[in-house]
């Protein structure tokens, strides 16, 4: 039987070759646009203490997008105390629990840069030539690690799995993403649209992320090191505290599940579909249309729909209740 890892490996290879044999290399004079994207609520100690090293940056062209989901500890007043055009303000209505993937999705919906770094309000760069050096890194690649998720699943004792490979873009720059611990992520924006964005049936806290990286290595993509970050230790209870579910263990496994058989099920490419998230939105106190179109505002089939729901009851049962099963009966027999 073939390796999944060698074949994944060689497909990636391959679409590789592909890219630089259309394509007469020669990369536009202008170094491309960023979007540092950073979910709020409640988070604005954090906020302001990273604003600092993030303004600092030596990069010529980039804007920090700070989405904020109705924060109620001052966060407009604070950010008076930052006035660089380089900082805008998209504001949702408050809802009733924080998600991850929703916030992300709803700041690559309303902003326009070619790449899009996802960052947490508790990340700062140690040196101001950190962001230049990654954007750099990225567009050049050529040591991306294209089984890195794979390899992970292996490592941690997971299955391999079976899944559906889509149809793959070409990247404008290069086929690759930059990751680091936690959920830090820079991406090209239409290889971001093109698998429909993080998925947004990941609720509470874990693994959307995760689920993502495996998701662009589905289309080929490879790893590189998002290097240069540094993040602030937190509580358990502070990390966990604006979502509905606040166990972090039943959380995560259920996530996984989710990502694994929808992966395996239906494929890299997702349709979170939620525009209604997208109402009430105001950019630095400005209203702005509702988003009711575009690759992430798309509704999902009604099969796939269901499928979708299968999916989450079944992984939700699971890690309520299988997962612990599997842990008591591993540890009675070590």
């Amino acid at each position: 039987m073939a390796d999944p890892l060698a074949a994944a490996s060689s497909r990636a290879e391959g679409l590789m070759a592909y890219d630089s044999a259309i394509s007469s290399v020669g990369l536009e004079s202008a170094p491309p646009t960023v979007a540092v994207l950073i979910p709020m609520l409640d988070r604005t100690p954090d906020l302001v203490d990273s604003l600092p090293s993030l303004l600092s940056q030596s990069y010529s062209s980039f804007r920090i997008y700070v989405v904020d989901l109705g924060s109620t500890d001052a966060l407009v007043d604070e950010l008076a105390r930052f006035p660089d055009p380089r900082i805008v303000c998209i504001r949702a209505p408050r809802p009733r629990y924080f998600s991850f993937a929703r916030a992300r999705n709803l700041g690559a919906r309303f902003c326009s840069e070619d790449l899009l770094l996802f960052l947490n309000a508790d990340n700062t760069f140690g040196e101001p030539t950190a962001l230049g050096a990654n954007v750099d890194r990225l567009i050049t690649a050529n040591d991306a690690d294209v089984v890195w998720y794979a390899n992970w699943r292996r490592h941690a004792g997971y299955r391999t799995l079976s899944q559906r490979h889509a149809a793959s873009i070409k990247p404008r720059y290069c086929r690759a993403y930059a990751h680091a611990f936690g959920s830090p992520l820079l991406v090209e924006r239409t290889v971001f649209e093109h698998l429909g964005g993080y998925d947004e049936r990941l609720l509470d806290w874990g693994y959307e992320d995760t689920d993502l990286i495996g998701r662009l290595e589905a289309i080929g993509f490879g790893r590189i090191e998002l290097s240069g970050l540094d993040q602030r230790e937190h509580a358990d209870s502070q990390r966990v505290a604006n979502f509905r579910n606040r166990n972090r263990s039943y959380t995560w496994h259920r996530n996984r599940l989710i990502s694994e058989q929808t992966l395996e099920l239906l494929g890299p490419i997702r349709q979170p579909g939620r525009p209604a998230l997208a109402q009430g939105v105001s950019i630095d106190g400005q209203a702005q249309e509702p988003v009711t179109a575009g690759p992430m505002a798309s509704q999902p089939r009604l099969r796939t729909r269901v499928t979708l729901a299968a999916i989450s009851l079944g992984a939700s049962v699971w890690a309520a209740f299988g997962h612990s099963f599997w842990t008591r009966n591993r540890r009675s027999t070590e």
